[in-house]
């Protein structure tokens, strides 16, 4: 069982190579975003455990998420594949003087249909660590409820809890 588990939604980013407005952009780096799982993958680089619990489409931007992760170390085993719905994406703009826009497309995406049942309180009883973030209970009713359950099984088996909130 891995040390630290995580639990979110980790979208495919496509990254701007030019700067200027969205409508003119005409290359992009192909990359993943997702709070959680970059924490994942930190906490494999520095040498620990991680697992990642969330839903990706059953697509080719969901199979190269997980095979990213995985490739980074980080236990997939908990990732379910959705055939009903896509993965997220997203598109960061790069304005001039280093800013950036970033365009979401993550409504009825593969995560935000998450569910409670999505936890294996197996899973968590082996963590030292739930990391979670402000992000998943605002996608949608069931990630809410979601992560309050991963919240309630991760207290009742004595599992710290780590939230971060990401402020724009």
């Amino acid at each position: 069982m891995p040390e630290v588990v995580t639990l979110g939604e980790t979208m495919v980013l496509f990254n701007s190579m030019n700067t200027g407005p969205m409508k003119y952009v005409t290359h992009f780096a192909k990359q993943i975003a997702g709070a959680e799982t970059n924490f994942a993958i930190g906490v494999c680089r520095l040498g620990h455990t991680a697992g990642w619990i969330s839903r990706v489409g059953k697509d080719e931007f969901g199979k190269y998420i997980v095979s990213f992760v995985r490739g980074e170390g980080v236990d997939t085993s908990q990732v379910k594949v959705d055939s009903e719905a896509p993965t997220g994406v997203l598109f960061k703009e790069r304005q001039e003087e280093g800013e950036s826009k970033v365009y979401y497309y993550r409504k009825g995406s593969a995560a935000s249909r998450m569910t409670p049942e999505d936890i294996d309180p197996n899973y968590l009883q082996g963590a030292k660590y739930l990391h979670i973030s402000g992000i998943t209970p605002a996608l949608s009713d069931s990630c809410y409820e979601t992560i309050l359950e991963a919240i309630r099984i991760a207290k009742s088996r004595n599992v710290t809890i780590s939230l971060i909130q990401i402020l724009d």
